[in-house]
């Protein structure tokens, strides 16, 4: 396998050949590179165009102790564990990590969420990419 190193005035070029790359993952990869989170787990799939679903693992979490909200063009979700004592019990393995966490997801500017719910310790966020009329594409008849 061949290495490429790419500069940033090649990225930029690339990115004005290649006008149609999902600006909602885009996105997303420069929120990671400024902050890498490998812990929750999640996944991010796109449903169609303008609809995208993070799966975000929160297993060993109560309902009513995760809070999903937006801030400042992120999604966060928060999860606190209310009873935190496990001195009652002899661990002989521990490999589930039941410790509180912080994710943060970059959204692209028209981004709302429309729903959360959790399914066999999984969060589902769907998020929907609603653009106003003027930005929306259409076609200009020629006279």
């Amino acid at each position: 396998m061949k290495h490429i190193d790419l500069d940033i005035n090649t990225i930029n070029n690339l990115q004005r050949m290649f006008c149609g790359l999902d600006t909602f993952i885009n996105s997303q990869l420069l929120t990671q590179s400024t902050s890498i989170q490998n812990y929750p787990p999640y996944n991010l799939y796109k449903v169609d165009d303008t609809t995208y679903v993070y799966e975000i693992s929160v297993i060993g979490f109560d309902k009513d102790e995760i809070e999903v909200k937006t801030e400042k063009n992120s999604l966060l979700v928060i999860a606190k564990r209310k009873d935190k004592d496990d001195s009652g019990k002899q661990y002989i393995l521990r490999h589930l990590a039941k410790r509180d966490f912080r994710f943060e997801a970059g959204l692209i500017p028209h981004t709302v969420i429309k729903s959360a719910n959790i399914q066999n310790g999984i969060l589902y966020v769907v998020a929907n990419i609603i653009l106003p009329d003027e930005l929306k594409s259409r076609i200009i008849d020629i006279s």
